[in-house]
């Protein structure tokens, strides 16, 4: 298989202007979601965050309504970190896998993971396996890189598929991920919060002790605010959910009404993560 670099261009910034710039030249931006700037948006709308959150999932879209329309010109411009949704929209766009080896139930479990992943229980569903593989990938960061070598897995992913080897070592690593969520460091705060700082995704889990969860990664250096559903979000927090806490917390917080996080490509601590988390309580105390 042809490395991804050698059949598409892709440039990664943190800068909204740069990645407005970009636009203008005719890169194609894939959520490209900057916090208080807004989405930069290219022919195909490719975002879904903040003031765009009414649309569907960019690999949702990008399979089902527009494949291989960037063959002839695979160029995008990204931000963040490589997540499924971002990268099967790549691919998609790109035509880099034939559109046949991009199976329907795989886009739709990919969209549905990434608006609302706490009800899903991955082992149990069709692709399950294959979507928790490419989530179990290391060393994954904010750079062009491991944008490259994201799309890479993928694209061996659709084509060939797992092995069965391959399928014990993903369940084996997702009792892990799942050991590792419950022994967290869990701090309370006010009646609504709760503080966590863990080396894994837990939120399947920490939902069940407190509708709003401020986590820190470790790994990423970055702070995720979650509440399991819009539903649950507007009720703790009023029309808009989330949308409102991010707006308290300052420029750059952004996301979607029941999930989001703090700027991109901006480096935290955990004292700040607490420090967000205890400006929430306050919040939600005074509303």
């Amino acid at each position: 298989m042809q490395h991804t670099d050698a059949l598409i261009e892709l440039l990664y910034t943190d800068r909204f202007a740069e990645a407005l710039r970009l636009c203008g030249l005719g890169y194609e931006p894939i959520e490209c979601a900057y916090g208080g700037d807004g989405s930069v948006l290219g022919a195909f709308a490719m975002d879904h965050h903040g003031s765009e959150s009414w649309r569907e999932g960019v690999a949702l879209r990008a399979c089902r309504d527009h494949y291989a329309a960037r063959k002839q010109d695979p160029r995008f411009v990204v931000t963040g970190t490589p997540d499924a949704d971002a990268v099967l929209a790549i691919i998609a766009l790109a035509g880099l896998v034939p559109a046949s080896q991009i199976p329907e139930a795989f886009y739709e479990l990919v969209n549905l993971h990434d608006v609302d992943p706490v009800p899903l229980d991955l082992l149990s569903l069709p692709f399950g396996e294959e979507l928790l593989f490419f989530q179990q990938l290391e060393h994954l960061r904010r750079d062009q890189a491991s944008f490259f070598r994201a799309i890479d897995e993928m694209r061996r992913l659709l084509l060939g598929g797992l092995q069965s080897k391959q399928r014990t070592m993903v369940r084996r690593r997702e009792e892990r991920r799942i050991e590792m969520a419950e022994t967290s460091s869990l701090e309370p705060i006010g009646d609504a919060v709760l503080l966590v700082e863990s080396r894994v995704w837990g939120f399947d889990r920490w939902y069940r002790k407190a509708p709003l969860v401020v986590s820190y990664s470790q790994r990423g250096a970055s702070i995720t605010v979650g509440c399991r559903s819009v539903e649950v979000a507007e009720a703790l927090c009023g029309e808009g959910g989330l949308m409102r806490v991010f707006a308290h917390l300052g420029y750059g917080w952004g996301g979607r009404e029941s999930i989001g996080g703090s700027p991109r490509g901006v480096v935290f601590s955990f004292d700040q993560a607490r420090e967000a988390a205890h400006k929430i309580a306050a919040w939600l105390e005074q509303k």
